[in-house]
């Protein structure tokens, strides 16, 4: 019996697609199974939707990833079908799914000028081109483990006892995030997360209402995967980015960046899903080292450890003055006195995001944002 995880992969060109899938077979290094999508025998009479359920049914019990592109004009047998079809499917059968363009970018600053909303409940690669094949592929196999290990936590912990007859205890977004990160004590901002995250509450509200729970548990699998990627890893607060936390901390970026800078906040470090894309901090973790020996900044715990090398984090607006807190646009420390906070979107728990004030002035018209 094959018990792999499976990635299926939507792409309308035919080199590219095989491209992908032999890079993704090597990443992967057997522990997963590729499917390249292809219309089956659905009658062609039926909607994109319907067709799209029948064709995926065979693969439904193993998928925790649908690699999609973003424009699938050509697909044989799907011609004219959408990426935002493929996404609708996906979200309705609890499925995760990652969308990729060539030379489209995701940036923060694309998505306030567009008034989009920051988060989507999916996850976006830049594919580029060819030269890009092998990042690509390796990030996208990051967050497919990702996913993996959330579902595998959801399926373990909620639904392994429903064969017994007992209809599975699902809990409340923030309650079932904190269990999966094994963080009790975070639930209170946890829950600042969620006020400003609405989508993802009311989508695994949903989820009480589904009788099947092999269904339930990927929808919940998913929705779980969507917001700690799209809101509590990407927005500073409960976890800090190496940049935002060099800013909290009030250290050079370069300078956190070195081995012996990060040793002495190794017992802070985050090795949850999604932990191997890029590096992330607890916050609070990083504070109680503060406090253990002593110190106001993690500058001055570096000096106190004869590092006298190491410089402040200086605000990315005015060098002059200490940042302290993350803009969301440059990806730079910033400090209060020269950043915007409380802008629509940004989650209330994330108290480190913010915009710089020449950053503010650049998106404000587009977006119809006062400071």
């Amino acid at each position: 019996m094959n018990t792999k995880s499976t990635i299926i992969l939507f792409d309308d060109e035919t080199s590219e697609r095989v491209s992908i899938a032999s890079s993704l077979t090597k990443a992967l290094k057997g522990t997963a199974n590729i499917v390249i999508f292809s219309a089956g025998g659905a009658d062609r009479a039926n909607t994109f939707e319907s067709r799209l359920i029948a064709d995926l049914s065979p693969y439904l019990a193993s998928t925790r990833l649908i690699l999609c592109d973003q424009d699938l004009s050509t697909m044989e047998g799907y011609i004219g079908l959408s990426a935002e079809t493929v996404t609708s499917v996906a979200r309705e059968e609890g499925l995760s799914i990652g969308l990729y363009g060539r030379g489209n970018s995701d940036l923060m600053a694309d998505r306030v000028k567009e008034k989009r909303k920051f988060l989507e409940r999916r996850f976006f690669l830049n594919f580029g081109d060819a030269s890009n094949l092998r990042s690509f592929c390796s990030e996208a196999v990051e967050i497919f483990r990702g996913c993996e290990q959330i579902y595998g936590y959801v399926k373990d912990s909620i639904f392994n006892n429903f064969k017994k007859g007992s209809k599975p205890k699902k809990g409340t977004p923030s309650s079932l995030m904190c269990k999966l990160l094994g963080r009790a004590e975070i639930q209170t901002r946890l829950s600042l997360y969620g006020s400003g995250d609405q989508q993802y509450l009311e989508a695994l509200a949903t989820v009480n209402a589904i009788e099947n729970p092999v269904k339930a548990c990927r929808i919940i699998s998913s929705e779980l995967s969507y917001w700690l990627w799209e809101s509590i890893l990407r927005f500073p607060g409960i976890l800090l980015n190496n940049a935002a936390a060099a800013s909290f901390l009030n250290i050079d970026p370069a300078d956190f960046e070195r081995r012996e800078v990060q040793r002495l906040f190794k017992a802070a470090l985050y090795n949850g899903p999604f932990s191997n894309v890029n590096a992330r901090w607890w916050r609070d973790n990083i504070q109680e080292i503060l406090d253990k020996d002593g110190v106001n900044s993690g500058l001055e715990l570096a000096k106190k450890k004869g590092l006298a090398h190491i410089k402040r984090c200086k605000c990315s607006v005015d060098p002059n003055i200490d940042a302290g807190y993350y803009c969301m646009l440059s990806e730079k420390p910033v400090s209060l006195k020269n950043s915007v906070g409380k802008i629509p979107y940004f989650p209330p728990g994330a108290d480190l995001a913010r915009i710089a004030t020449g950053e503010f002035d650049k998106v404000a018209p587009w977006a119809g944002l006062e400071s």
